[in-house]
Protein backbone atom coordinates (compact mmCIF):
# COMPACT_ATOMS: atom_id res chain seq x y z
CA UNK A 1 0.00 0.00 0.00
CA UNK A 2 3.29 2.46 0.13
CA UNK A 3 2.38 3.10 3.97
CA UNK A 4 6.14 3.79 6.22
CA UNK A 5 7.17 0.90 8.17
CA UNK A 6 10.01 0.06 9.63
CA UNK A 7 12.42 -2.53 8.68
CA UNK A 8 11.00 -4.94 10.73
CA UNK A 9 7.56 -4.76 10.90
CA UNK A 10 5.60 -7.15 8.91
CA UNK A 11 3.87 -5.45 5.55
CA UNK A 12 0.48 -6.78 6.99
CA UNK A 13 0.65 -4.74 9.71
CA UNK A 14 -0.86 -2.24 8.03
CA UNK A 15 -3.75 -3.89 6.96
CA UNK A 16 -4.67 -5.57 10.03
CA UNK A 17 -6.62 -4.55 13.57
CA UNK A 18 -6.58 -6.72 16.24
CA UNK A 19 -5.23 -9.67 14.33
CA UNK A 20 -7.49 -9.46 11.58
CA UNK A 21 -8.56 -7.79 7.83
CA UNK A 22 -10.79 -5.24 8.11
CA UNK A 23 -13.21 -5.11 5.38
CA UNK A 24 -12.42 -2.12 4.08
CA UNK A 25 -9.07 -3.09 3.41
CA UNK A 26 -9.69 -5.86 1.68
CA UNK A 27 -12.36 -4.31 -0.17
CA UNK A 28 -9.78 -1.64 -1.43
CA UNK A 29 -7.54 -5.04 -2.02
CA UNK A 30 -10.48 -6.02 -4.60
CA UNK A 31 -10.58 -2.52 -6.24
CA UNK A 32 -6.76 -2.09 -6.93
CA UNK A 33 -7.23 -5.57 -8.78
CA UNK A 34 -9.94 -5.21 -10.28
CA UNK A 35 -8.67 -1.74 -11.45
CA UNK A 36 -5.47 -3.36 -12.77
CA UNK A 37 -7.20 -6.08 -14.95
CA UNK A 38 -9.46 -3.11 -16.54
CA UNK A 39 -6.10 -1.24 -17.27
CA UNK A 40 -4.67 -4.09 -18.73
CA UNK A 41 -7.51 -5.11 -20.81
CA UNK A 42 -8.21 -1.12 -21.81
CA UNK A 43 -4.11 -1.05 -23.06
CA UNK A 44 -4.97 -4.49 -25.36
CA UNK A 45 -7.68 -3.45 -26.78
CA UNK A 46 -7.75 0.30 -27.50
CA UNK A 47 -6.15 -0.61 -30.84
CA UNK A 48 -9.33 -1.68 -31.88
CA UNK A 49 -10.95 1.32 -31.61
CA UNK A 50 -9.39 3.29 -34.76
CA UNK A 51 -9.85 0.21 -36.57
CA UNK A 52 -13.34 0.34 -35.38
CA UNK A 53 -14.17 4.04 -36.70
CA UNK A 54 -12.94 3.13 -40.19
CA UNK A 55 -15.04 0.40 -40.62
CA UNK A 56 -18.13 2.14 -39.39
CA UNK A 57 -16.60 5.36 -41.46
CA UNK A 58 -16.53 2.55 -44.87
CA UNK A 59 -19.73 1.19 -43.87
CA UNK A 60 -17.89 -2.50 -43.51
CA UNK A 61 -20.29 -4.09 -41.17
CA UNK A 62 -19.10 -7.35 -41.82
CA UNK A 63 -15.36 -6.69 -40.27
CA UNK A 64 -16.63 -4.86 -37.41
CA UNK A 65 -18.86 -7.55 -36.35
CA UNK A 66 -16.42 -10.32 -36.78
CA UNK A 67 -13.88 -7.95 -35.03
CA UNK A 68 -16.81 -7.88 -32.33
CA UNK A 69 -17.18 -11.11 -32.20
CA UNK A 70 -13.60 -12.52 -32.15
CA UNK A 71 -12.60 -9.63 -29.80
CA UNK A 72 -14.92 -9.91 -27.13
CA UNK A 73 -14.53 -13.82 -27.35
CA UNK A 74 -10.55 -13.57 -26.79
CA UNK A 75 -11.27 -10.55 -24.19
CA UNK A 76 -13.62 -13.22 -22.13
CA UNK A 77 -11.12 -16.11 -22.95
CA UNK A 78 -8.30 -14.10 -21.24
CA UNK A 79 -10.06 -12.53 -18.70
CA UNK A 80 -11.57 -15.78 -17.56
CA UNK A 81 -8.16 -17.76 -17.72
CA UNK A 82 -7.03 -14.98 -15.56
CA UNK A 83 -9.52 -14.48 -13.48
CA UNK A 84 -9.10 -18.91 -12.79
CA UNK A 85 -5.03 -18.28 -11.85
CA UNK A 86 -5.86 -15.52 -9.65
CA UNK A 87 -8.33 -17.93 -7.69
CA UNK A 88 -5.99 -20.97 -7.63
CA UNK A 89 -2.87 -18.94 -7.28
CA UNK A 90 -4.34 -15.47 -5.67
CA UNK A 91 -4.42 -16.10 -1.77
CA UNK A 92 -0.38 -16.75 -2.27
CA UNK A 93 -0.18 -13.86 -4.54
CA UNK A 94 -1.69 -11.57 -2.03
CA UNK A 95 0.09 -13.05 0.94
CA UNK A 96 3.58 -11.60 -0.60
CA UNK A 97 2.06 -8.60 -1.67
CA UNK A 98 0.96 -7.79 1.93
CA UNK A 99 3.00 -10.12 4.32
CA UNK A 100 2.80 -13.54 5.64
CA UNK A 101 -0.14 -13.21 7.99
CA UNK A 102 -3.10 -12.13 5.59
CA UNK A 103 -5.92 -14.32 4.79
CA UNK A 104 -8.56 -13.22 2.22
CA UNK A 105 -11.30 -15.61 2.03
CA UNK A 106 -12.22 -18.26 -1.00
CA UNK A 107 -15.45 -16.37 -1.65
CA UNK A 108 -13.98 -12.49 -1.69
CA UNK A 109 -11.17 -14.63 -4.70
CA UNK A 110 -14.06 -15.84 -6.68
CA UNK A 111 -16.10 -12.64 -6.42
CA UNK A 112 -12.61 -10.57 -7.62
CA UNK A 113 -12.42 -12.97 -10.51
CA UNK A 114 -15.83 -12.72 -11.19
CA UNK A 115 -15.82 -8.59 -11.08
CA UNK A 116 -12.59 -8.73 -13.72
CA UNK A 117 -15.05 -10.71 -16.13
CA UNK A 118 -17.45 -9.25 -15.84
CA UNK A 119 -15.67 -5.71 -16.02
CA UNK A 120 -13.35 -6.34 -18.78
CA UNK A 121 -15.83 -8.69 -21.08
CA UNK A 122 -17.98 -5.89 -22.96
CA UNK A 123 -14.73 -3.67 -23.51
CA UNK A 124 -14.67 -4.43 -27.17
CA UNK A 125 -18.29 -3.72 -27.57
CA UNK A 126 -18.03 -0.32 -25.86
CA UNK A 127 -15.48 0.00 -28.48
CA UNK A 128 -17.34 -0.54 -31.05
CA UNK A 129 -20.13 1.68 -30.00
CA UNK A 130 -18.05 4.72 -29.66
CA UNK A 131 -16.65 4.42 -32.95
CA UNK A 132 -20.13 4.31 -33.95
CA UNK A 133 -21.37 6.97 -32.09
CA UNK A 134 -23.61 4.88 -29.92
CA UNK A 135 -23.52 6.83 -26.61
CA UNK A 136 -27.22 7.22 -25.77
CA UNK A 137 -27.43 3.12 -25.25
CA UNK A 138 -24.24 2.97 -23.15
CA UNK A 139 -25.43 5.79 -21.42
CA UNK A 140 -28.48 3.89 -20.42
CA UNK A 141 -26.78 0.72 -19.78
CA UNK A 142 -24.56 2.88 -16.93
CA UNK A 143 -27.27 3.97 -15.46
CA UNK A 144 -28.97 0.79 -14.73
CA UNK A 145 -25.98 -1.04 -13.94
CA UNK A 146 -25.41 2.16 -11.08
CA UNK A 147 -28.87 1.37 -9.64
CA UNK A 148 -28.80 -2.16 -9.73
CA UNK A 149 -25.78 -1.78 -7.84
CA UNK A 150 -26.71 0.66 -5.02
CA UNK A 151 -30.19 -1.54 -4.88
CA UNK A 152 -27.55 -4.49 -4.82
CA UNK A 153 -24.93 -4.13 -2.33
CA UNK A 154 -26.95 -3.52 0.94
CA UNK A 155 -28.32 -7.03 0.36
CA UNK A 156 -25.11 -8.59 -0.66
CA UNK A 157 -23.04 -7.14 1.78
CA UNK A 158 -25.38 -8.29 4.75
CA UNK A 159 -25.70 -12.07 3.52
CA UNK A 160 -21.29 -12.40 2.20
CA UNK A 161 -19.88 -9.69 3.99
CA UNK A 162 -16.98 -8.27 1.71
CA UNK A 163 -17.37 -10.11 -1.03
CA UNK A 164 -20.85 -9.49 -1.49
CA UNK A 165 -19.76 -5.80 -2.00
CA UNK A 166 -17.57 -6.87 -4.42
CA UNK A 167 -20.35 -8.60 -6.13
CA UNK A 168 -22.62 -6.31 -5.84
Amino acid sequence: FGWPRSSGEPRSRAVKVAGKEPPAAQAAVALRICTLAAGMFAVLTQPLWPAFVEAVASHDQRWAIRTLVRGTAATAALAAVGSLLFISYGGVALQWWLGGGVQFPAGLLWAIAAWVIVLCTPRVASLLFNAASILRYQLVVAIIAVAMTFALKPVLAGRFGVAGVVQG
